[in-house]
């Protein structure tokens, strides 16, 4: 995890690390994967699985009111999502 976390309180930092450890790599998207909610989360799962890349995925949907949906923007430095985190480390 790259960015300042100190906004982040230890136990919104705590879930947000419990959910990109869960899996070699963690896939945040709108949506699920039967049904994505925009285009580039579409596109990010369509080149994980054309390319054989074993994962697993978060909707950020589901916690959209809640302050770990900001605190992954805030993490990787990304305003939007999809995001990819990779051993626990968001890279895209």
């Amino acid at each position: 995890m790259q960015q300042n976390q100190s906004d982040i309180s230890p136990d919104v930092l705590q879930q947000a690390t419990s959910v990109v450890t869960q899996s070699r790599i963690v896939i945040l998207i709108k949506g699920t994967p039967q049904a994505p909610k925009c285009g580039f989360s579409k596109r990010m799962l369509h080149l994980l699985v054309n390319n054989g890349v074993q994962f697993t995925c978060f909707n950020v949907m589901d916690v959209k009111e809640k302050p770990i949906y900001n605190a992954f923007k805030q993490i990787a430095g990304l305003p939007t999502f999809p995001q990819v985190a990779n051993t626990s480390y968001l890279t895209l």
